[in-house]
């Protein structure tokens, strides 16, 4: 966790959420998009966007192969009312149902 810590700090993305990704030079093998909830949130050094409660990773394996998903990830987390309802989400099929995934 202290590794994790250490590199998060280019990570904040929004209020409470962190965007992790990597690209095939360190490892990727597949683009993939995955969601982890944190409880208790995790303070990652930025005063603005502390505490964390998701991180979402996202695996790339060129330059242009996930625009596309991120396009879709950035609909979902433009709206205020969804991001809120998926940092309380309580199971990961209500989460999948409030993103419309």
């Amino acid at each position: 966790m202290n590794l994790l810590k250490a590199r998060a700090l280019n990570w904040p993305l929004l209020l409470h959420i962190a965007l992790a990704h990597t690209r095939p030079e360190f490892g990727a093998k597949k683009m993939a998009l995955s969601f982890f909830t944190l409880n208790p949130p995790i303070n990652f050094g930025s005063e603005i966007f502390d505490p964390i409660k998701l991180i979402i990773t996202l695996s790339a394996v060129d330059q242009d192969a996930h625009i596309d998903l991120l396009e879709q990830l950035t609909d979902i987390l433009l709206d205020e009312d969804k991001v809120k309802a998926l940092l309380a989400a309580e199971s990961s099929q209500a989460f999948l149902e409030i993103s419309k995934w």
